[in-house]
């Protein structure tokens, strides 16, 4: 009796049955894993990749071994093949279409999971950095001048400002999980900021109260030593009564 396949009534193949025709040419996979392997869930494209892998001799597909191939008195080519496979596929898709969806699913997952880690990562190394540069900007506007008095003049580095002027990549914001850990990094990075300016205020005007100390003390020892200041003793009124 006949078999009808996928794609038309092969004479050549009418006398194999498809379950033969599946344990002689599916190379012992289950329907799953040839569909999800070769196709990735898609069931032709799967059968299709995975005969043109199979070894073949000017289009005959090899049945065994080779002598066993030819041996017999019926050779099959490449889409008598395709077409008794996709045929076994279609009658079976009840016993293989779950677990492919469910495998498609698994590794959807893993792809989300290790998007979130290589986000978290880069999102954690670039807030470091960032506050590795607040840390060192405030530790040069503490810093005062060997003069003491240029400090008040210089010029403090500027402190990172969120995004593009830190250097965070806007793409490391865009990419965040949801917008809460999107609020979360912008808040810790103005947070360091603040305390950055903050030291670096503070560092700047404890130089000034210095610079403006210095300059009083010499101020008033230049008018003393120039006369412009009374001075009052019992040498100089006797002095002054003779």
């Amino acid at each position: 009796m006949g078999t009808c396949f996928q794609g038309g009534i092969f004479d050549t193949i009418a006398d194999m049955e498809i379950q033969a025709f599946w344990n002689t040419y599916a190379g012992g996979m289950s329907p799953a894993e040839l569909v999800w392997q070769f196709g990735r869930g898609d069931m032709e494209a799967g059968v299709r990749a995975y005969i043109t892998k199979y070894p073949s001799f000017y289009g005959i597909m090899r049945r065994g071994n080779w002598r066993e191939t030819f041996a017999d008195s019926t050779q099959y080519t490449r889409q008598d093949v395709f077409s008794a496979l996709t045929t076994y596929l279609e009658l079976h898709r009840d016993e293989w279409e779950q677990e492919v969806r469910d495998r498609e699913a698994a590794e959807a997952q893993a792809r989300a999971e290790e998007k979130k880690r290589a986000e978290a990562e880069a999102l954690a190394a670039a807030i470091a950095r960032v506050e590795a540069e607040s840390q060192v900007t405030a530790a040069n506007g503490s810093e005062g001048t060997p003069d003491g008095a240029s400090a008040a003049h210089e010029t403090p580095h500027a402190a990172p400002t969120q995004h593009a002027e830190t250097g965070l990549p806007e793409a490391a914001l865009s990419q965040a999980r949801c917008q809460a850990d999107a609020e979360a990094i912008a808040a810790a990075m103005a947070r360091v900021e603040a305390e950055a300016r903050a030291k670096s205020d503070s560092g700047a005007s404890s130089d000034e109260r210095e610079h403006e100390s210095t300059g009083d003390v010499n101020a008033q020892r230049t008018e003393e030593h120039d006369g412009h200041t009374p001075v009052s003793g019992p040498d100089v009124d006797t002095e002054q009564r003779s």
